[in-house]
């Protein structure tokens, strides 16, 4: 039986937020691995590790390649791992692109209880679907 803790892989460019995203999930109770690029998020997806994650929690600016393409990767190549986007940007033809893919999304700053609340809808909407 799996771990009953959600596995999330989160994505941000910014080591500080990275760090209070991931110690604010790990206080509800989720098991949270962060990394700085959409390629060492593609790497953690392909590693031989074993382990499933859960969701997947992007931000959508960073430099090199963007969280959209990040998204678009990973809606083609794991089409069943839900996705939640948070941006610091209200308004932007991505922001438009991810709300237009369906992909939930929040605007930096959060309350960590709204990130909570987002992640269990998704969970749940997506356990509900298999």
């Amino acid at each position: 039986m799996g771990n009953p803790y959600p596995r999330i892989l989160v994505v941000d460019d910014e080591q500080h937020q990275l760090d209070t995203i991931c110690r604010g999930l790990n206080l509800y109770g989720y098991r949270c691995e962060g990394v700085l690029s959409v390629e060492a998020a593609l790497e953690s997806l392909t590693g031989e590790n074993g382990e499933r994650f859960d969701l997947l929690l992007t931000d959508l600016t960073m430099p090199g390649r963007s969280g959209l393409d990040l998204i678009e990767q990973v809606q083609h190549q794991w089409p069943g791992l839900p996705i939640v986007v948070i941006t610091g940007l209200a308004q932007t033809v991505e922001v438009d692109v991810v709300r237009g893919l369906g992909v939930p999304l929040l605007t930096k700053p959060f309350a960590p209880d709204t990130l909570d609340v987002t992640i269990r809808r998704v969970l749940e909407r997506t356990r509900g679907a298999d």
